[in-house]
């Protein structure tokens, strides 16, 4: 019992040693500029679209999102239904982002937005993290000193980390401007900020976990790029085109998922967690058989 304690707890000394080295490696990256100024400009020009639209309809549009905000929660949900028998998992998807409950929709709407990319930053910026270790067999003198699956959690935990905290970074920046620009809703979005980090949490975890399986999976770091982001958009695509046969396929992917994520719904949580289980046992099971 001490004997599996102590390995229990070496192994978890190990994954925060690789997470640490893993955190510095990606600060010093210039990659994670990409991700910083990437999901920043989506998020403003979202923004700047709401206010001009807003603008030209000569207010309209905010007045539209003042009464979405004052339905009951009855109300809400028979919108959502209406909108998915008549349009589909699109249109409830769209729904869910004007009648969202906590934040309102020219907030969820840049979030949403915003989150179609962040996958392809996550990627973009985390690739090679593995790949590069395999390809220069540095992995070989790292497995001497770690476990292999304490290696693949620790470069997880590392990478999910700080794309966190430069998320959780933009988003101040998104509503500090909204604060100072009066935009409708930024008393809301303030109020909202300590529910929304702990989805982003869950949410970065999952694609970094991603990132990780084809960093593992694609030995060379230019063809785990290129066949990750493929296959990134390339599964999204697929479930949404057979949607239109059977209408639940179009809810298999996380990105279906991403409002009720948002709003910590525990079915979209646990979608997020399930995947990212599913990511950490395929590329440890990959990891396994890798000839060092």
């Amino acid at each position: 019992m001490h004997a599996s304690h102590r390995a229990s707890r070496s192994r978890g000394a190990e994954i925060l040693t690789v997470a640490g080295m893993e955190a510095v490696e990606m600060v010093r990256s210039i990659r994670l500029l990409f991700l910083v100024f990437g999901y920043a400009s989506v998020g403003l020009l979202v923004g700047y679209g709401w206010r001009s639209l807003d603008a030209q309809s000569e207010g309209q549009l905010r007045a539209f999102a003042e009464r979405a905000a004052s339905l009951t929660p009855e109300e809400r949900a028979d919108r959502l239904a209406e909108l998915a028998q008549q349009g589909g998992p699109f249109a409830e998807l769209m729904g869910g982002l004007v009648f969202d409950p906590v934040l309102p929709p020219v907030a969820m709407l840049v979030l949403h937005t915003s989150s179609w990319l962040l996958p392809l930053l996550i990627l973009l910026v985390g690739y090679n993290r593995i790949a590069d270790d395999l390809e220069s067999r540095y992995t070989r003198y790292v497995m001497q000193r770690v476990h292999r699956d304490a290696y693949l959690g620790g470069k997880i935990v590392g990478h999910a980390a700080v794309c966190t905290v430069a998320v959780i970074v933009v988003q101040l920046l998104w509503m500090g401007i909204a604060s100072a620009l009066e935009m409708y809703g930024a008393d809301r979005m303030w109020g909202a900020t300590i529910r929304i980090w702990p989805a982003m949490v869950v949410f970065v975890l999952a694609y970094s976990a991603y990132t990780m399986l084809v960093s593992t999976a694609f030995a060379r770091s230019v063809l785990a790029l290129l066949l990750g982001t493929l296959v990134l958009f390339g599964v999204w695509f697929a479930f949404n085109i057979a949607s239109f046969g059977w209408a639940p396929l179009g809810r298999v992917w996380l990105s279906s998922w991403y409002p009720a994520l948002y709003r910590l719904d525990p079915i979209g949580v646990a979608v997020f967690v399930g995947y990212t289980a599913m990511f950490m046992l395929v590329a440890n099971s990959i990891l396994r058989k890798v000839d060092l």
